[in-house]
């Protein structure tokens, strides 16, 4: 496959689209549009016509992988004391699809810790989730959130 200009105009509709769709903490449109050029480049380097998915198909799953990746690091950034790879690691827990609420209502959290993460990952600093929530239930989030993710990644 040919990279060039014209291979990222070919496939800058589905860049936009995807960079539309997810929301990566830290990651403005254009930064996130851009991390998805580098995957296009990557891709087309790597994508095996002889193999039976379309160029479509394998770009769009590097692409998942890709945000999947900038989630992954944004989590490990916000709950440091986690060392655990929350969308990879979790048996029966990750799609063709990153859907951060899907996961969130699924790991049965309480509905305080369920906020917590979810403040977490689109952002917030701990001091903020603190002025939001309390401290004391801020404490308690955090501790369940880390207890679940131990809890799922032994099950």
């Amino acid at each position: 496959m040919i990279i060039n200009n014209e291979l990222v105009s070919q496939w800058e509709p589905k860049i936009n689209k995807m960079a539309r769709k997810y929301h990566v903490p830290h990651y403005d449109y254009e930064d996130l549009c851009q991390e998805l050029r580098i995957v296009l480049i990557k891709a087309a380097k790597h994508y095996d016509p002889t193999k039976t998915a379309s160029f479509h198909t394998y770009f769009h799953r590097s692409i998942i992988m890709c945000i999947g990746g900038l989630l992954h690091r944004e989590i490990k950034r916000n709950f440091n004391f986690i060392d655990i790879d929350l969308i990879y690691s979790i048996p029966g827990q990750h799609d063709t699809e990153l859907d951060i609420d899907y996961y969130i209502e699924n790991f049965g959290l309480s509905f305080n810790s369920k906020r917590v993460l979810r403040l977490l990952l689109y952002g917030y600093s701990k001091s903020e989730v603190k002025k939001e929530i309390g401290n004391f239930e801020m404490i308690n989030s955090l501790n369940e959130i880390k207890e679940r993710f131990e809890f799922l990644l032994h099950d």
